[in-house]
């Protein structure tokens, strides 16, 4: 039963400072200019900005010195943070293991550093839109705690998102755009398919 299937999903800073590398490994003295001040926005009630760990991954291919790239810090009470110490490159950031079934969902931010530059990105929380769908046997039985898992295709990972419930149904709540949708064992990571479940439905938060 194991599947996956793509869908377009239609709409219906200063705080904690990491530092990426140790200056040992800088290649040149610009190498490790590059900033990332960015923040949390949200306008939703009651969801806070403050004390989330921000996680910073790199979309480059590893290399001796990539972990410049990648890290985590914490955001100041006002939603701000800070990375530094940073590589020319490609990189996003986002909330690092946003609780499922919250009722909100985040807009990670894909940045293409430059030398010596500091870039001003934001993360948006959000109701979202609410994708649906069934996990179905191949007799067309409905299965119970299979784990679902969303892929963006700009970000490149693939996050845990849920299970279905008894009728093998599940929500996933997700910013309007192309995601891929996994099925399998979060314990041992979500696999390709041998086959293609039928497209779930999509509609506004």
């Amino acid at each position: 039963f194991l599947g996956c299937h793509a869908a377009e999903i239609d709409a219906g800073g200063h705080g904690a400072t990491l530092q990426g590398l140790l200056p040992s490994t800088c290649k040149s003295p610009a190498g490790c200019t590059t900033k990332v001040v960015g923040r949390i926005t949200s306008d939703l009630p009651g969801v806070k900005v403050g004390g989330r760990t921000v996680l910073l991954q790199s979309l480059t291919i590893p290399t001796s010195y990539d972990a410049a790239n990648s890290g985590r810090t914490v955001t100041d009470d006002d939603g701000r943070f800070t990375f530094e110490g940073l590589f020319p490159g490609k990189v996003w950031v986002g909330i690092e293991d946003v609780p499922v079934g919250n009722g909100w969902t985040q807009h990670k931010a894909l940045i293409d550093l430059e030398s010596g530059k500091t870039v001003d990105p934001r993360i948006e929380l959000s109701e979202g839109v609410v994708a649906e769908g069934t996990v179905v046997s191949t007799d067309g039985t409905p299965i119970l705690g299979v784990g679902i898992g969303v892929n963006e295709p700009r970000i490149g990972s693939t996050e845990p998102a849920g299970t279905t419930d008894a009728q093998g149904k599940y929500r996933v709540r997700v910013t309007p755009g192309q995601f891929t949708f996994y099925i399998g064992n979060p314990a041992h990571g979500f696999m390709k398919p041998a086959q293609t479940p039928p497209p779930s439905r999509f509609r506004p938060a």
